[in-house]
């Protein structure tokens, strides 16, 4: 063979395994970076159980003293929930499985079933208030604020409140701020100001809603009914007022921000576990010896504690960025996210966020397991099952 083709052979060959070696440098790079991290706080509380108008709520539940569960009148009924790794559907399947509440077997119904006394019902998706109440099948079912009250607000009557969560599950957490662990830490000064701008517009939402009939808590009706979608008549403010039984929280403004966030995590991986048909991976499978070594792993607080310590004017001088954040559909549990935008929080810190809508939580996790959005805001389960069952925080 000429020396000169046998030179070309050479470079070719290199060239092939160079680009091999680029292909499997970069696929094992997006393999080990695959992390999702919970980095702030959003809401306490804020959804609740409807039931039917003719069904007598004295047969479910006695409110006499908190929520106590009357098991008879459980029995048999279908429930509408937004999906099944939703913080409403895993409340619902708590206290039905809980022998000490109501102790019920939880099934997904079926056309056909026949329906039997020892069991509850449960239809998902089924997370918007028009779908909900054009459904002829279910019996009840939760939802988050604003959907539940204008399920229980309409003309039609067909259903009424039962609970809100917040009887059923006083100061629970609800919805968290994730992020994409490949765009956070490769753009962490973006992160840090995002989260500065939700911390603000989170602080800014409490004031106005512990101030009814200021200027600042009529602003966010209309931000909310801007969200939503509703048109801005005074029935719809009505419902929309009636909507944030909702506490807004990112955390505390301490030296340890998402201690109590933390905690909360904790428990509700504990309680996952021990439902035992939700989470496949285990956390010794993810390298982890204990609840509280997963949680130091997943909840980053650094964002957050740089956050809270930055100067306005310091947030004010980073380049301006794009950022994507996943937010659910008709949802005011996120309202403060929307807050930062429309009072140009984001703006101000040089960011320019665009939000992509989906059905429900588990849907936004997807959306940033591939990447498909830098930051999520969803509900706590969700987010929790996805990290652990696809494996994204390990060890």
């Amino acid at each position: 063979m000429e020396v000169s083709k046998i030179l070309v052979l050479i470079v070719a060959v290199a060239v092939v395994l160079a680009g091999a070696a680029a292909f499997f440098v970069l696929k094992n790079d997006g393999e080990k970076d695959r992390e999702i991290n919970l980095i702030s706080g959003v809401n306490l509380e804020g959804s609740g159980m409807f039931i039917k108008s003719s069904v007598d709520i004295d047969t479910m539940i006695d409110t006499s003293d908190g929520v106590q569960y009357k098991p008879a009148g459980w029995g048999g009924k279908v429930f509408a929930t937004p999906g099944t790794t939703s913080i409403q559907h895993i409340l619902l399947k708590s206290v039905v499985e809980d022998k000490s509440k109501i102790g019920l077997k939880l099934l997904p119904y079926q056309v056909g079933t026949t329906l039997s006394s020892d069991t509850v019902y449960y239809i998902a998706p089924l997370a918007s208030s028009a779908d909900v109440l054009s459904s002829a099948i279910i019996d009840g079912g939760m939802s988050w604020q604003p959907q539940l009250e204008r399920i229980i607000s309409d003309d039609s009557g067909k259903f009424k409140l039962l609970a809100l969560t917040n009887d059923m599950f006083p100061g629970h957490l609800c919805s968290v701020v994730a992020g994409n662990h490949s765009y956070t830490s490769a753009h962490q000064d973006e992160t840090v100001r995002f989260v500065a701008a939700f911390v603000k517009a989170t602080e800014w939402t409490a004031n106005a809603l512990a101030n009814p009939g200021s200027d600042d808590y009529n602003k966010l009706i209309d931000i909310a009914l801007e969200v939503i979608g509703w048109d801005d008549n005074e029935r719809n403010r009505a419902e929309m007022e009636r909507s944030f039984t909702v506490t807004y929280v990112f955390g505390e403004n301490s030296s340890n921000p998402l201690s109590a966030i933390k905690r909360d995590i904790a428990t509700y991986t504990d309680n996952l576990y021990a439902m035992g048909d939700i989470l496949r991976s285990s956390l010794s499978d993810l390298g982890f010896d204990s609840t509280s070594a997963f949680v130091d792993k997943f909840v980053d607080d650094s964002y957050m504690k740089k956050a809270l310590a930055a100067n306005d004017s310091d947030l004010k001088t980073g380049k301006n960025a794009n950022i994507n954040v996943a937010v659910i559909t008709g949802d005011i549990h996120q309202i403060a996210v929307h807050v930062a935008k429309a009072l140009g929080y984001f703006s101000d810190y040089g960011l320019n966020v665009t939000f992509s809508y989906a059905v429900n939580g588990g849907v936004v996790a997807v959306a940033l397991q591939n990447g498909d959005s830098n930051i999520g805001i969803l509900g706590s389960p969700p987010i929790i099952i996805n990290v652990i069952n696809s494996e994204l925080v390990k060890g």
